[in-house]
């Protein structure tokens, strides 16, 4: 629970102090995450590793739970302190009497574009449900799938699968950081939708020929699953204004879609095997890809009506 609450808010927060550099702020953010996803295990390493005692527990164990709790406490300070100081304490936030005529016409289209949170919102936790669920089959069963497959990789190959994978999404978000100051998160959100579902196709058509395919399919498939979920956050942003309810719908479809995906795809890996467990990948990602497309239309639709009524009106 203090995870949850403390990705939301510091979401909030990030979406608040940068308002007019949501895209990257946010993929920033979501880029330390992956770091700290990937080299948090490593730190345990030291502390539960036993190999050269002939006791079968290590006594040092309890000091991984100490430096998580280290990482809390100065965690909660930070959220105190931005608390105390408020979005008005940072350089880059635009105050009130700053604002121009220019930005209190955005202002005005932005809350009529908030009319659409009854649309935007839910939209976004269905699409990012699939979108999770294609993410989370990979990143928790590559090692399995390379193991058990007509593949037959040893333990090292297929944890060194999933640790590339781990960076090739961390990579990815990174250079989508920078990829929004050029190119429109519009545009950068179907891309990556419909290339994780290529590259899940080709995962499943031909993933398992060789270990060389399986390895290079997982990594390029990392570049595009990386920062899809944060993307639906900053497309989210393009319509309303992202809050608290917002994330808390974003984390919440993140959430079931892990846990749904984790779950969905261990039966079906554990029952038909490899293969069927790739086609559901591919499944999920296309569904998400096409939920996505369905809600781009209908939020477009609703923008063209709203902005007709507008000018029927003036």
């Amino acid at each position: 629970m203090a995870m949850t609450v403390g990705f939301v808010v510091n979401n909030v927060m990030v979406v608040r102090i940068w308002s007019d550099k949501v895209g990257p702020a946010v993929l920033l953010l979501a880029a330390f995450g992956s770091l700290g996803n990937i080299f948090g295990p490593l730190l345990a390493v030291p502390f539960v590793s036993h190999e050269d005692s002939t006791d079968s527990f290590s006594h040092l164990v309890f000091w991984p739970f100490v430096i998580l709790a280290i990482l809390f406490i100065a965690n909660a300070i930070n959220l105190s302190l931005q608390h105390v100081v408020g979005p008005r304490g940072h350089l880059c936030y635009v105050s009130a009497s700053t604002i121009t005529v220019d930005m209190e016409e955005d202002f005005k289209e932005s809350k009529r574009a908030s009319q659409l949170l009854w649309l935007v919102v839910p939209g976004m936790g269905l699409v990012d449900f699939f979108v999770r669920a294609s993410d989370s089959i990979p990143a928790y069963l590559l090692p399995s799938i390379g193991i058990e497959s007509r593949l037959n990789m040893v333990a090292s190959q297929s944890n060194l699968v999933l640790a590339l994978y781990d960076v090739s999404r961390t990579i990815s978000k990174l250079l989508a950081s920078l990829l929004l100051k050029r190119v429109s998160v519009l545009i950068c959100v179907p891309m990556c939708l419909v290339m994780t579902s290529i590259w899940a196709l080709f995962l499943y058509l031909w993933g398992l020929t060789s270990v060389p395919a399986y390895f290079m399919i997982v990594i390029i498939m990392g570049m595009f699953t990386g920062p899809t979920a944060t993307l639906l956050v900053v497309w989210c942003n393009e319509y309303i204004t992202v809050d608290g309810y917002a994330m808390s719908v974003w984390q919440v479809a993140e959430n079931v879609g892990i846990l749904s995906s984790v779950l969905v795809g261990g039966i079906v890996f554990d029952v038909y095997g490899s293969l069927l467990v790739l086609l559901v990948n591919f499944i999920a990602g296309l569904i998400g890809c096409i939920a996505f497309l369905i809600l781009q239309f209908a939020i477009s639709t609703n923008c063209r009506s709203a902005r007709h009524r507008h000018q029927i009106l003036e």
